[in-house]
């Protein structure tokens, strides 16, 4: 059973649920406050105060992205369809692949250069 969910970092988000105690009692006879029950005819469970029996809290979490982690996700995946078109197109046109490969010499070049001022610095 799950206890509680927590969102962890920037990009999680965590809404609704409710942690619930698990009540579970060792001793069999007559009822006693804390017995734990799973009532068949409304398919939940139930615990006994002491005085009647009292369905647990049944509410569900839910856990997803923020909008922000899901807006870098899909800039992301449209960028790599975009790399892929034109890797694609430069199969069929020298001039596109001619550019490509100018374009991977320039960025090697901002690499080294950036790394060698940091170095520096």
């Amino acid at each position: 059973m799950i206890k509680t969910v927590n969102g962890m970092g920037r990009y999680m988000m965590v809404n609704g649920g409710m942690p619930a105690t698990t009540y579970i009692n060792q001793y069999s006879g007559a009822m006693n406050v804390g017995d734990l029950r799973y009532n068949v005819s409304i398919q939940r469970l139930e615990v006994y105060d002491g005085n009647m029996w009292i369905e647990l809290n049944t509410s569900h979490a839910s856990v997803g992205l923020t909008p922000e982690a899901e807006h870098a996700i899909e800039w992301a995946a449209r960028k790599q369809r975009e790399d892929l078109a034109l890797e694609q197109k430069a199969k069929d046109n020298p001039a596109i692949a001619d550019l490509l490969a100018q374009k991977k010499k320039i960025e090697d070049q901002i690499t080294m250069v950036d790394s060698l001022t940091k170095n520096y610095g």
